[in-house]
């Protein structure tokens, strides 16, 4: 009987050992060791505790710190990333953006209610440079008239085009001798009593003053601001490299007005600029 218990002990030992080398194999990579290699091979023998499912001690030698992702962060983790949870992100994060974009388009709003609401929109005008310049200054010069100007210094000399019936596009070519000049186009709204091109020389950019009511005490120089036709700027007055390349431009006619082209030598103290130009209309 001792005998029979002994093959027995020695059966349910064996039983229990083999599962375990097959395990700790991390998955059947290494061969298992034999059953006298295991150092609780002599140890008597005792309830074995239930062998964990090859499947997690797998997960937990591949992980490399030995410890298995417990079900309930697995979990968490595969419900952050499930569509549902990515669809409210992103509506949230569009969302936000909606909103900024929409008080951003408040605020240009606001901007635009501020400004003067009854001026025209006079379209964007072309500009563009040549460089016959020898060429075109022999050009203006053979046609004479007022198309060879001197512009004094501290002088600003306005050029007055009204709009033609037959005309759709303004164009304006000029040049000078030696130095830059500043050169600008306004657009004066309203129809002109005088349809010829017409020459103004100002010493001063308030060169519209109204000397008749210059000196009424009652009106003063506001009032005379408010007589004055609508005016939007074409394109700013800055100085131009003109005694080095021809400068030309266009601008399509945005309504019955007049054309205001500024030659500006207020900015030179000593110098006066000889200026060539020419200005005319296509249908």
């Amino acid at each position: 009987m001792q005998q029979l218990y002994q093959q027995q002990l020695q059966q349910q030992q064996q039983q229990q050992q083999r599962p375990a080398a097959v395990e700790t194999s991390g998955g059947g990579a290494a061969e298992p060791q034999p059953v006298g290699a295991s150092e609780h091979a002599a140890e008597p023998a005792a309830p074995a505790a239930p062998a964990a499912p090859a499947s997690s001690q797998g997960d937990a030698a591949g992980t490399g710190t030995g410890t298995a992702v417990p079900p309930a962060v697995s979990a968490a983790m595969a419900a952050v990333q499930t569509p549902e949870t990515e669809a409210l992100l992103e509506s949230g994060a569009d969302r936000s953006l909606r909103e900024t974009d929409g008080l951003l388009a408040e605020s240009a709003g606001e901007e635009s209610d501020s400004g003067d609401e009854h001026v025209p929109d006079v379209g964007s005008a072309s500009m563009w440079t040549r460089k016959d310049l020898a060429e075109f200054k022999q050009a203006i010069k053979a046609e004479g008239g007022d198309a060879v100007l001197k512009v004094g210094h501290g002088e600003t000399v306005t050029i007055r085009v009204p709009t033609h019936e037959d005309g759709t596009c303004l164009f304006w070519e000029f040049a000078t001798d030696s130095y830059d000049i500043g050169f600008g186009v306004f657009f004066e709204w309203g129809p002109s009593e005088d349809s010829e091109v017409t020459i103004h020389i100002s010493e001063s950019e308030d060169e519209d003053e109204d000397p008749e009511n210059a000196d009424d005490p009652e009106r003063g120089a506001h009032a005379a601001a408010e007589d004055r036709p609508l005016t939007t700027c074409v394109i700013p007055v800055y100085r131009r490299d003109c005694h080095q390349e021809v400068y030309a431009g266009s601008h399509v006619y945005p309504g019955q007005g007049v054309y205001q082209l500024k030659f500006d030598n207020s900015y030179s103290l000593w110098r006066s600029k000889t200026l060539y130009y020419r200005v005319y209309y296509t249908r």
